[in-house]
């Protein structure tokens, strides 16, 4: 009788030695380790390294975003967003704005209060990002930048 069962052992054993396998685990580590490392860097600036995403993503677009842009502009669902964007309303970083041109829709934006905060915790996150790439030339830097666009493109 054959067993129906899958053996995961084997299968993750099997897949160890892929190049792609081990990529993927490589920039996994990698990725959650910058992760904690920018998370403790913006806790002393007393807030989480996700708010401060989001707050940033609404920065770049100008200040003020939907919600359904800023979910995917940060790869997250909207239920995700939205709890971030409750607790920085709470805070006072950010608030909701009619859409002027489509009354069901709203903008996020950053009040006078997150953007200094933002502007206050920007060098932080510079510093840190300095001091991880800091190991990488100009040139590897370039490839880097060249290779997550190409990974994204794949999402």
């Amino acid at each position: 009788m054959v067993s129906s069962r899958v053996d995961v052992r084997q299968i993750v054993s099997a897949a160890t030695g892929a190049p792609e396998h081990i990529s993927h685990i490589a920039f996994r580590r990698t990725a959650d380790m910058l992760n904690v490392y920018l998370e403790r860097a913006l806790r002393r600036d007393g807030y989480s390294h996700m708010k401060y995403i989001v707050m940033l993503a609404i920065a770049i677009h100008e200040g003020r975003v939907t919600p359904t842009a800023l979910s995917k502009w940060l790869f997250r669902t909207k239920g995700a967003v939205t709890s971030v964007v409750r607790a920085l309303e709470s805070d006072g970083l950010v608030r909701r704005e009619e859409n002027p041109m489509d009354e069901r829709s709203t903008f996020i934006t950053l009040t006078e209060k997150g953007q200094q905060l933002v502007s206050a915790s920007v060098p932080t996150s510079l510093e840190a990002a300095s001091r991880i790439f800091s190991c990488l030339s100009q040139d590897e830097l370039a490839t880097l930048n060249a290779l997550h666009s190409r990974l994204r493109k794949r999402l």
